[in-house]
Order: structure tokens, then C-alpha cells, then sequence
């Protein structure tokens, strides 16, 4: 039963009942899973901006568990601890129950945050999976620490045009651990990003399901050679972009 409640985990991340702010659910979407994935996680939040983001959900129907088939009926959220302050967020559907084979979403906004906030802010999930093992019912009551929001210190860099697709210079610049790069999108993409070395050698490269707003793409220093690369982000239609050195010691 834990493999399902694992995977039933990563298919509804969040919610809340009774707000009224909503997202829209994207039903193109079939495959079992949450979008951003959780290696892309979710995007950071900068002090002195408000923040916004939408996660698309696709709830798992059945699955095999120890050679037995297991059906999901449904997923409920029971509570999340660890929003940084002056966050909340709202389920579609608003109750936070999710039928198996469902797609949903969840829209997370925050105020904009203040100087003394910044740092990694871990999130727990507490949720409840029923489901059938065998034709027999099951419910399971699961804990899961997965996601955490972000918050960045304020920088003179981070000056997106928020209108239309944009990039920014990476941050720190140079960077000798983590370095964060911000993008926006006016419109829900499908984004490459690519990162080079001087000879042309593509050294990394992800692909980014964007929902419309800003998001960030974080780099570990440390995962390069020092030097100097260029990187790019493409939404099919446009490419941009910038140049950023590593200095890692």
C-alpha cells in the first residue's frame, strides 16, 4: 500500500478547502503526475514580490502492488504545515478531493515577502488515499515531506518584463554555489532550457512544463567546471540568451 500512497503523493501535492481563488485543471494532460515534476520543483519566491504559481495534477486509476491490482478511488488532503507567512493556496476541485483519474490543480499564491523571510521553507503534507487491494478497501493515512518553497533576497538583476516570454541573468554572477536564473511566460509553455561551454558542448539540459508568471531554474555550481557558459532557455517560438560564469573553488 506505501508504493501506491507514494505515487498517489506525487499526483496531488496540494490544497485547501473553502477558498475562493482557483486555478483551472489542464485535462490535456493524461499521464499520472505532477507538473512541475518534483526535480523541477517549484519556482522561488522574492522579497518584494508577490508570488503566484499553479501546479497540474493527474491522479493515478490503478496500479500493481506485490503482484496484487490496486484501483484509486480517490486522494483526500488533510493539512499542510510550513507556508511561509502570508501564503495560502486553493484546490480545483476546492474541496481537495481528487477522484482517481482526475485532473485538478492547485493555485499557490503569496504576499509579497518581507526582508528576514529568506530561506528554504519545507513543506508537510498530510493526505489520506482509499483505493481497493484485491477488491477489498483500503485507506491509509500518509505523511510526506517533498516540496519547499523558496525564498530569495531581493536584487537589482531580477527586472523581468512580465508581459511577454523573458530571462534574466543568473544569480549570483559569478557563482561559486547556488545560482538561481528567473524566466517568464505569458502563457502556460513548454520550455528547453540548454547550458554550453565555450566549444559548444551542451553540459546540461531540461525540459520545463511553465505554467503562465515567473519561475526559476537553480544551479549547483559545484555540478561544473569553472569557467564560462552560455545558457538559453527556448518556448518553441523564441530563444534567449545570457551568459554566466562558474567559480566554483
Amino acid at each position: 500500500m506505501k508504493k501506491l500512497l507514494l505515487s498517489l503523493t506525487i499526483s496531488f501535492v496540494f490544497g485547501l478547502n473553502g477558498l475562493l481563488a482557483q486555478c483551472t485543471p489542464n485535462t490535456t494532460i493524461t499521464n499520472p503526475g505532477t507538473y512541475p515534476d518534483s526535480a523541477t520543483g517549484l519556482p522561488h519566491a522574492i522579497v518584494g514580490q508577490a508570488y503566484s504559481t499553479v501546479i497540474q495534477i493527474r491522479v493515478l486509476t490503478d496500479t500493481t502492488i506485490s503482484g496484487n491490482h490496486a484501483t484509486v478511488d480517490s486522494v483526500i488532503l488533510n493539512s499542510v504545515t510550513g507556508l511561509p507567512t502570508g501564503f495560502t493556496y486553493a484546490t480545483n476541485p476546492s474541496s481537495g478531493h481528487f477522484p482517481g483519474g482526475s485532473n485538478a490543480c492547485v493555485l499557490l499564491t503569496g504576499a509579497a515577502p518581507t526582508a528576514g523571510m529568506e530561506g528554504s521553507h519545507p513543506l508537510t503534507i498530510n493526505i489520506t488515499a482509499y483505493g481497493h487491494i484485491s477488491g477489498f478497501p483500503a485507506s491509509l493515512p500518509y505523511t510526506v515531506i517533498y516540496y519547499n518553497i523558496h525564498i530569495d533576497a531581493a536584487n537589482g538583476i531580477f527586472n523581468l518584463a512580465v508581459s511577454k516570454f523573458d530571462l534574466s541573468q543568473n544569480f549570483p554572477d559569478p557563482a561559486t554555489n547556488l545560482t538561481t536564473i528567473y524566466y517568464n511566460v505569458p502563457a502556460a509553455s513548454l520550455l528547453d532550457f540548454r547550458m554550453y561551454n565555450l566549444l559548444g558542448k551542451i553540459v546540461y539540459q531540461k525540459s520545463i512544463f511553465a505554467e503562465r508568471g515567473t519561475g526559476s531554474i537553480a544551479l549547483d555550481a559545484k555540478d561544473f567546471a569553472p569557467g564560462i557558459y552560455m545558457y538559453n532557455l527556448s518556448n518553441g517560438k523564441a530563444t534567449l540568451t545570457r551568459r554566466m560564469v562558474m567559480a566554483n573553488n
